[in-house]
């Protein structure tokens, strides 16, 4: 195992670490909300009905004094649920944030996994962090060879607004945008040239007319338009209720990762394979 496998795996056990002992801190904070919370009932029924322990019976209303101090009481006991619920609500956010991190983590250790600049390097989010030649990115198998194709499928249809895509070298390719509908019919999103001397890594949107619900859509390049090889590390869909996804699954027209699908540890080599 590699020694960033290894940073990884450990700060993925690190995360699942923090998340079992929030679990733990919720249940408690859980737990002693609840006590508190029957002790004020049992208070307030004293304050009723004269009884500290809550007892029900018919005896005279408790004397100012008494009342006061269980007014106390009361209020006391409302201001430590309060910072109590305080605690609990900042412990779930934790959680969640740790959640996330989590997810992120191992959908980046799957992607590292997968063959470089094959077309399941441009699923799932962004991994390749700075702009040039990345094996964490799709590439077509030929250098400027023309047209080529990505079609990204996505967990959920929604009511697109926007496609978004990460160009992480030579950007400008992009010509055609098409939305695939569940019956198997095409809607062409966007068509035309994206701006020229544009630099990676470039975040690519593409809106979308209103109506046009899916959840597979299809990004065509023009490889000749620039020199060099056009890499892509996400495609990313935004629905008009907000939601955002990352790909799940990505086709390509051909994949330079198709060459080479045993692991790749010296990356190096790899690139030197490809005249870099």
């Amino acid at each position: 195992m590699s020694r960033s496998s290894l940073i990884s795996n450990g700060a993925m056990l690190l995360a699942l670490g923090v998340a079992i002992i929030a679990l733990a801190q919720i249940g408690s904070l859980h737990r002693e909300i609840e006590g508190l919370r029957a002790s004020i009932r049992n208070l307030d029924r004293g304050r009723i009905d004269g009884s500290a322990t809550g007892n029900t019976s018919a005896v005279a209303p408790p004397s100012a004094p008494r009342t006061a101090f269980i007014d106390a009481d009361l209020l006391a006991l409302q201001r430590r649920v309060d910072n109590l619920e305080a605690d609990l609500n900042d412990a779930i956010d934790s959680l969640n944030r740790t959640v996330d991190e989590f997810n992120r983590m191992n959908a980046a250790t799957q992607k590292a996994s997968r063959p470089s600049w094959s077309a399941a390097q441009a699923s799932g989010p962004p991994d390749t962090q700075s702009g040039g030649d990345h094996p964490t990115a799709w590439a077509a198998q030929q250098q400027d060879g023309g047209m080529e194709w990505l079609r990204a499928q996505f967990e959920t249809p929604v009511d697109i607004a926007q496609v978004r895509v990460r160009e992480t070298d030579h950007p400008g390719s992009i010509v055609k945008v098409t939305a695939i509908l569940e019956d198997g019919r095409e809607i062409v999103m966007w068509q035309g040239a994206e701006p020229v001397g544009l630099t990676a890594p470039y975040e690519a949107a593409f809106n979308a007319g209103a109506g046009i619900t899916a959840r597979s859509v299809q990004i065509e390049l023009d490889t000749s338009k620039t020199p060099g090889w056009e890499e892509i590390d996400a495609i990313e869909l935004v629905g008009r209720d907000g939601s955002r996804q990352w790909a799940k699954s990505v086709d390509a027209s051909s994949s330079y990762g198709a060459r080479n699908t045993a692991a790749t540890w010296d990356i190096s080599g790899l690139l030197r394979m490809r005249g870099q």
